[in-house]
């Protein structure tokens, strides 16, 4: 029998209703409804379901193009003291027909009938969307047999294809957005109806719990958001579905590699490939720039930690990783393994005409100033007698670091030291990086200033997201943990990891130079944020004491008004470093500086003061309460950053207390209802036990494997070496503190 004529004798019987003020077809799941529903809609919608091919190297695969999301609720208990978990709903959307069933194992029945009536096989292949496939994956994962699972790190998975061709992918890592923010920012506003408020975890439910409509409609919308944003990802930005790429990430590397080495005109396309050829690293070169590899500078004046400070200004560098990118010059060159030997007038004759990486000892370092410490102490080794602000070196009788030569001349700009010894030096003749990769950043950035201020949000998140993962792609690490789903009920993962001077390693780096689809260079990511981090601390020494707190492309400072001049000239130093570049790789200088839809300038590298704060308290590094005027609504607001609380729910908590700020400090406590904060256990065994719901009602349960999830409280703890040297500064004595 054709599959056409199999699918007309599915097709025998009415079409569900659609469910009140949901864009959608709904029913509970029911093997021969599913069935007549799924063959209807490939003989009515034919226009929203056909099979395109894909082409990766010798390999092609064929993949459907209906949009199909997935998801379940899950309730997380204790039976006798013990953590177990139960699926009490779960819910598919095939475009807009949506099925949600109450009994878990009914998901074998449902997805292999999919795979029957779609006909799919390990070639040929649908699409299931999961937002937070990590999550879900542990509850199926037992349920299939699995041809690859692909993981970033260890229960991270991204991409599950079963042994008949249902392929799971993980639409959050594509979005880089939660679903509640996926359905505020994520799509055009009216596709789909946003649910208010949200599931009350707190109660226990399971399959026999009755769910009332709200509850229900909630847990629908949550696939329907799904397959709009795949759906609005597709039509607007991808054109099919072969093209999605797999994280947000992919899609710029997709972008970037299109202007470099598949650049349509093949002659800049052979002339870039020629540049990075050339560019290959060594595996102790590798080593070295790993070591030398630091993020953004994040840290605090400690003599204002704790302190309740009024009239706090606030300055953003406008794409502060980007700006770098296309304005400073970088390795250009194969890394040279030069001896110094105590020459020191030959280090700095290299100094001034490449740029380095290497290791340094340092004999009794002093820091010159008290409003900043910029040493990374985690970074350093063979330290002795050291003093330590908040993670950043103060003083010490002596230690070690790896560093790149724009990191040396920060170093000392804000340390003195008796004596440097250098050895390991991987030196690189310097040059702006090729032309068309900074054009296609810059690119980018035009790209999204246009869309700044506009209607078009999908499109102004991708773009700036797009724009952030160029310096992510070039950082990405080439030495990998292996990572290996072997099914196992317990350690379900195998975890390789490879170690330096191993075989493994040698032919990683190895595999890295011969890349053929290689256009980056992993020296360029070391120096995109020594740069950056350069770029804040020349602003740091601007506003010396009236400095406050920074972070990465950012810095907070008193007496805003008095350092609008430093503003200007640090702006005017990023002007004379845009017109440089521009020039010499003969580009139009209105890249630099594009305009937004209302025609404002916005200068990549530029310092902007974005906004000045009520009031401000840091507690160190990711501690911080701002309390800044509210414009809608009138009067003020708090906003809250700190490591370990979200942000929204922290800081609604802290703001009911009478006196915020005074709250804030340390051993502050927020109860785990007010916190966002959750811990997961994995339960890898298979479970039985007896579950009662919130209404009372038992229910026995087998659940295969899951993720219990429990809130958790938080209970602010500053470092005990961090409060010693606080104690120990003359002029914060009269400070109180519990």
């Amino acid at each position: 029998m054709s599959r056409e004529n199999r699918i007309r004798n599915y097709n025998t019987g009415t079409p569900f209703n659609t469910a009140d003020g949901l864009n959608a077809v709904v029913q509970e799941y029911e093997y021969t409804t599913f069935v007549k529903t799924i063959a209807k809609y490939l003989l009515d919608d034919t226009d929203r379901h056909e099979y395109l091919t894909q082409r990766r190297g010798k390999r092609t695969t064929q993949y459907c193009t209906t949009i199909m999301s997935f998801d379940i609720e899950t309730s997380s208990l204790y039976v006798k003291d013990e953590k177990r978990v139960v699926p009490y709903i779960w819910q598919i959307a095939i475009q807009n027909y949506v099925f949600y069933g109450r009994h878990f194992a009914d998901i074998v029945e449902m997805f292999n009938t999919l795979a029957e009536i779609f006909e799919t096989d390990i070639s040929r292949r649908i699409v299931i969307w999961v937002h937070n496939l990590p999550y879900e994956f542990q509850f199926i994962r037992k349920y299939f047999e699995w041809n690859d699972v692909f993981s970033l790190s260890e229960r991270n998975v991204i991409k599950a294809t079963t042994t008949n061709g249902i392929e799971f992918r993980c639409s959050l890592i594509l979005s880089g957005m939660s679903l509640n923010d996926v359905a505020n920012k994520g799509i055009k506003p009216g596709k789909v109806k946003k649910m208010v408020g949200d599931l009350d975890y707190s109660l226990v439910r399971h399959e026999k719990t009755p769910l009332t409509d709200e509850e229900l409609r909630y847990c629908i919308n949550d696939v329907l958001v799904v397959v709009e944003y795949i759906t609005e990802q597709v039509n607007e930005l991808y054109g099919d579905i072969t093209k999605l790429p797999m994280t947000k990430t992919g899609a710029v590397r997709q972008e970037v590699r299109n202007a470099t080495i598949r650049n349509p005109n093949k002659k800049k396309a052979f002339e870039y490939m020629d540049i990075i050829r050339k560019l290959t690293l060594e595996p102790m070169e590798y080593y070295a720039l790993t070591q030398a590899f630091a993020g953004g500078f994040t840290h605090a004046n400690p003599n204002y930690v704790e302190m309740i400070l009024e009239n706090v200004g606030s300055a953003d560098i406008a794409s502060a990783y980007p700006a770098v990118i296309c304005s400073e010059k970088f390795p250009m060159g194969k890394g040279q393994n030069i001896i110094i030997n105590n020459d020191y007038d030959k280090f700095n004759r290299l100094a001034e005409t490449g740029l380095m990486v290497f290791k340094a000892g340092f004999k009794n370092i002093r820091a010159k100033h008290k409003f900043e410490h910029t040493l990374q102490y985690a970074k350093c080794f063979g330290k002795r007698r050291t003093k330590v602000d908040n993670n950043r070196v103060v003083s010490a009788d002596a230690l070690m670091t790896y560093m790149t030569s724009v990191d040396l001349e920060m170093l000392n700009e804000f340390y003195e030291y008796e004596h440097i010894a250098i050895a390991d030096v991987w030196y690189y003749e310097k040059d702006y990086l090729p032309r068309e990769l900074v054009l296609a950043v810059l690119d980018l950035y035009n790209k999204k200033t246009i869309l700044k201020d506009t209607d078009e949000l999908l499109l102004y998140n991708l773009k700036k997201s797009n724009l952030n993962s160029v310096y992510g792609m070039m950082v990405m690490s080439i030495i990998r943990e292996l990572i290996e789903y072997s099914g196992r009920d317990e350690n379900p993962y195998n975890v390789t990891t490879i170690r330096e001077l191993s075989p493994e390693y040698d032919k990683a780096i190895d595999e890295y130079n011969k890349s053929r689809s290689r256009f980056l260079y992993y020296p360029w990511g070391v120096f995109v944020t020594a740069y950056a981090r350069q770029r804040l601390q020349n602003f740091i020494l601007m506003t010396r004491e009236d400095h406050v707190y920074s972070d990465t492309d950012s810095d907070k400072f008193l007496n805003p008004d008095k350092h609008i001049k430093d503003i200007e000239s640090f702006n005017k130093a990023i002007d004379i470093k845009n017109r440089q570049a521009a020039k010499e790789l003969k580009i139009d200088l209105e890249l630099y500086y594009p305009k937004t839809i209302k025609g404002v300038v916005k200068p990549i590298g530029y310092l902007e003061l974005e906004e000045t704060y009520n009031r401000f308290k840091t507690l160190g590094a990711k501690r911080y309460l701002v309390e800044v005027p509210d414009y809608k609504k009138g009067g003020s607001k708090i906003k809250l950053t700190c490591a370990g609380v979200n942000k929204e729910k922290g800081a609604e908590y802290i703001a009911s207390k009478e006196e915020p700020f005074e709250f804030f400090r340390n051993y502050m406590h927020i109860p785990k209802d007010k916190s966002g904060k959750m811990n997961g256990t994995y339960i890898d065994k298979e479970t039985e036990f007896d579950c009662v719901d919130y209404n009372g009602v038992k229910d026995h349960c087998i659940v295969k494997s899951g993720l219990h999830l429990e809130s958790s409280p938080f209970t602010l703890s500053m470092d005990v070496t961090f409060l010693s040297f606080l104690n120990s500064i003359e002029e914060r004595k009269h400070l109180w503190r519990v």
